[in-house]
């Protein structure tokens, strides 16, 4: 029993590392740049969608292979993306103006990367980020489904949609971009704990033995 107390004690310190997950702002390529979200719940690490901007989907595809610009990458699928929408707190997914959620979404477009949107309909001008993902209801092989977050300049009502913008993968345009996605490396502490684990496992079964 004496044996397992601190080593039970190490693992609650491990694991409450993870209790409060957050989206953190982390560095790509330089010091600053913020230009990574962190999202500590799914794993994941998130490019911001103001890099793909004025790139075509197919251009950005290109510079997932080795030697590219988003080496390390992979294309987001749809459930991603509303797993990172989830984890920032935005729970509405349909194309609709709601007041219940504008803090979150605004937060995530301004970490995401910003664009002003301009359209007929309750709200003229607005702020939005637009970024196409895989998966979703069928499309032709040259169109993607581009998720929507936008909050209107009232402070109040935002907006949400996943399948009602698409967008050509040949077309550039500053305000459609591509979510891309990379798993987070596993801290080097964490493989050091399991070695370290493993091996007072099988130092407790030999004294017992």
């Amino acid at each position: 029993m004496k044996f397992w107390i601190p080593l039970l004690s190490i693992v609650s310190l491990i694991l409450s590392s993870n209790v409060n997950a957050a989206l953190i702002d982390t560095d790509w390529q330089m010091a600053n740049d913020n230009l990574i979200i962190s999202d500590t719940n799914s794993g994941l690490n998130w490019l911001d969608l103001s890099v793909t901007a004025s790139l075509s989907h197919d251009s950005v595809v290109a510079n997932l292979e080795s030697g590219g610009i988003f080496q390390g990458f992979q294309l987001a699928t749809q459930v991603e993306v509303l797993n990172l929408w989830a984890n920032a707190g935005i729970t509405n997914y349909e194309r609709t103006w709601v007041t219940n959620q504008f803090d979150p979404v605004k937060d995530l477009v301004e970490r995401l990367g910003a664009t002003v949107m301009v359209e007929e309909g309750l709200f003229t001008f607005a702020t939005h980020t637009i970024g196409m993902a895989e998966g979703g209801l069928a499309l032709p092989q040259n169109e993607r489904w581009a998720m929507e977050l936008t909050y209107a300049p009232d402070n109040l009502n935002s907006r949400t949609s996943t399948n009602h913008y698409t967008w050509s993968t040949s077309v550039a345009d500053p305000h459609y971009s591509t979510y891309l996605v990379q798993a987070v490396p596993v801290p080097s502490a964490v493989w050091l704990f399991g070695s370290g684990l493993v091996g007072l496992v099988g130092f407790a079964r030999r004294k017992k033995a």
